[in-house]
């Protein structure tokens, strides 16, 4: 066909355009047949991949026990119970909270880390006031993100009242 055209033979182009149209209808059904018979063995293949591998769980997030608003709710609760437990003195009722807090939420601010600072003097439990002050002095220094800023002013003022 170039050498026609290279010769003057075929000049006109919707001469070329109709020469054309029944290889362009070929090319396309043999495209067509092609993609038929890759689609089938695709499908055949998944088939035998479907059955040989064993079949997998999805593993669905846990049921959350509350709404979203509702869990930071209570973990903030649980939070400043703990530290207005800790500055009452009440060791019990401060690591009970944070404990509880970092069940629902470890991530919140530092309830963990405070939880495990509180979980550490488990046997031998925070009784001078120097005791206490030293924890206050840890939890201002190291795990006061987040921390209510009345809870800190209160914590920065048992130092001045020494």
């Amino acid at each position: 066909r170039l050498n026609a055209i290279e010769n003057g033979e075929e000049t006109d182009s919707s001469q070329n355009t109709q020469n054309g149209a029944p290889e362009a209808r070929a090319l396309t059904q043999q495209i067509e047949t092609k993609i038929d018979s890759l689609r089938g063995n695709l499908a055949r293949e998944v088939e035998q991949v479907q059955m040989a591998a064993p079949p997998v769980q999805q593993r669905l997030p846990p049921p959350a026990t509350s709404a979203p608003g509702k869990r930071e709710q209570r973990v903030a609760s649980l939070e400043r119970t703990g530290f207005e437990a800790m500055l009452a003195r009440d060791y019990e009722t401060a690591l009970d909270a944070f404990t509880k807090a970092r069940e629902i939420w470890p991530g919140y601010h530092n309830v963990a880390e405070i939880q495990r600072l509180l979980a550490v003097r488990r046997d031998d439990p925070p009784q001078t006031e120097q005791d206490w002050l030293s924890l206050f002095e840890m939890a201002l220094i190291k795990f006061s993100w987040g921390m209510p800023d009345d809870i800190r002013a209160a914590m920065r003022a048992e130092f001045k009242r020494k």
